[in-house]
């Protein structure tokens, strides 16, 4: 069946897994020092100037490092922007546009990162709602 295959590539060492599926599934077999989500962010419609936090919660063997990308570009860190120690993303104010740059609306995903490797989250759609 499927799981009896998944758990025995599970048991087998890192160099003999097979690709991608695998790899994944090694990587979320949950020991302490390989990286998994307690928390992925989530699709959330926001108010504009008001707070907006995504959530990315990450366990495994410190230290990870969180990072935060719009649309596949990285999140700069901002007074307004900010990745808070548990992995959240703080927007402090929600903006429809910002001069000389691009509204806060798009997709969001978190990546965490430690000796073992990359983790990247689902996406999550953030949307403006309507006032």
């Amino acid at each position: 069946s499927v799981s009896d295959r998944l758990q025995q590539d599970t048991i087998r060492p890192p160099g003999l897994l097979q690709p991608a599926a695998a790899t994944l599934c090694f990587l979320s077999a949950g020991s302490a020092s390989e990286l998994s989500f307690l928390v992925e962010p989530t699709d959330v419609t926001a108010v504009r100037d008001r707070p907006l936090m995504l959530d990315c919660q990450v366990q495994g063997e410190e230290p990870i490092t969180i990072t935060w990308r719009k649309n596949g570009a990285p999140v700069p860190s901002t007074p307004r922007v900010r990745v808070l120690e548990n992995g959240t993303l703080l927007i402090t104010s929600f903006q429809k546009r910002r001069e000389g740059s691009d509204a806060d609306v798009g997709e969001y995903d978190c990546a965490a990162q430690n000796r073992y490797g990359l983790l990247v989250s689902r996406k999550a759609k953030v949307h403006l709602a309507c006032k």
